[in-house]
């Protein structure tokens, strides 16, 4: 039984984000490989989730075993070949590849739970850039904090011509919109802790993406891979009224690069410290920012800039700042926009290039001198 050393780790690297997750089940360390009729399938589950691979092979016979993945893994990505040979014999199986011969012992393949994937009408269909990249953005802003499980998820919401993700942690909250044609009434929270395996899953296609949604579960498929995972069983709020920016909002143009590297330069002096706070003053047309003297160190810089408001003066948290202005490094333009109502009214983050997408930062308390 053969299979490309490329393919094999490909999707092996994607069901060890699967049996990577804590369990007491020691059967969920494993990897079922079942060889039938030239293609092999790669099955691998959690307490929550449960995937499965489909890639091409050589085999002769149909056969299945049930290994250790991770030593799987470590070892198909350190042989030096391109392909690699698995040959079952008793409760072992060996995989060869050029000079390489290595046994592994097997568990009984009979003990692995049964994958079972359920026939779901409700779907969307997404573009694998566009989600990957509405990850990736949205990822910072999802909650971590188990006790507000409504807040712990990215929600997905559908209406007949547009498909709405929001990721909200109380201080912060960005939206990313796509425009089509949409089945209306979508509205689920995909767990974070299974955002980074389905950015793996995306990363194998580069066609369409195909989530599907019941009451309880998330399924995404790709032509190869099929996933399911439990939703998050909560209501998200809604942030509809936060969300928008108001009219009488002021608004200022700042240069990319020199933000971004302004914000890293003072997050590097304050380290892994939370809460601490960057002060933003508008005046004489220039962005001050500096943070105040703790023991650590201290920080300050000028960015000049245009702007047509009356002298005003924030506070953001400096580590939701830096995520916040961090996501637009890879936006195709020279500024990033900042929208301002007053010192205690949220903060809205866009950019001219991402008129769908916007990131939003509440104020933080500051004692002004």
């Amino acid at each position: 039984m053969k299979i490309t050393k490329k393919e094999l780790v490909k999707y092996l690297d994607v069901a060890n984000e699967v049996t990577s997750k804590k369990s007491g089940n020691t059967i969920f360390k494993n990897v079922l490989f079942e060889f039938v009729n030239g293609k092999v399938k790669l099955k691998a589950v959690n307490d929550n989730s449960m995937l499965e691979c489909l890639t091409d092979c050589e085999s002769k016979k149909d056969e299945s075993f049930c290994v250790d993945l991770s030593k799987v893994l470590n070892i198909s990505k350190s042989l030096r070949n391109k392909e690699i040979e698995f040959s079952k014999k008793g409760k072992s199986v060996n995989m060869s590849s050029g000079d390489a011969k290595i046994r592994l012992s097997t568990v009984d393949s009979n003990s692995f739970p049964v994958i079972e994937f359920e026939d779901i009408k409700d779907s969307i269909k997404l573009n694998p850039v566009d989600l990957f990249n509405t990850i990736v953005k949205t990822f910072s802003s999802i909650s971590d904090n188990e006790s507000m499980s409504s807040l712990t998820g990215l929600n997905v919401k559908t209406d007949e011509s547009s498909v709405i993700f929001t990721g909200f942690n109380s201080f912060r909250m960005t939206k990313s919109i796509y425009s089509g044609n949409f089945l209306a009434g979508c509205d689920i929270i995909i767990p974070k802790k299974e955002l980074n395996l389905v950015k793996k899953i995306i990363s194998t296609t580069d066609s369409d993406i195909t989530i599907k949604y019941n009451k309880n579960s998330f399924y995404i498929e790709t032509e190869s891979v099929k996933f399911k995972t439990r939703l998050v069983e909560s209501k998200f709020p809604d942030v509809s009224k936060i969300a928008e920016i108001k009219p009488e909002c002021r608004k200022v143009s700042l240069p990319k690069d020199d933000l971004i590297d302004v914000i890293k330069v003072m997050a590097t002096v304050i380290g892994n410290e939370k809460n601490v706070v960057v002060k933003m003053f508008f005046e004489n047309g220039t962005l001050k920012l500096e943070t105040d003297d703790y023991d650590y160190g201290k920080g300050s810089d000028v960015i000049e800039c245009e702007y047509d408001f009356d002298p005003f003066r924030v506070g953001l948290n400096i580590k939701f700042l830096l995520d916040s202005v961090n996501v637009f490094d890879g936006a195709e333009c020279e500024n990033i926009n900042f929208h301002f109502t007053d010192d205690v009214s949220p903060v809205f983050i866009t950019s001219d290039v991402w008129q769908d997408y916007k990131t939003v930062l509440m104020p933080m308390r500051v004692i002004w001198e």
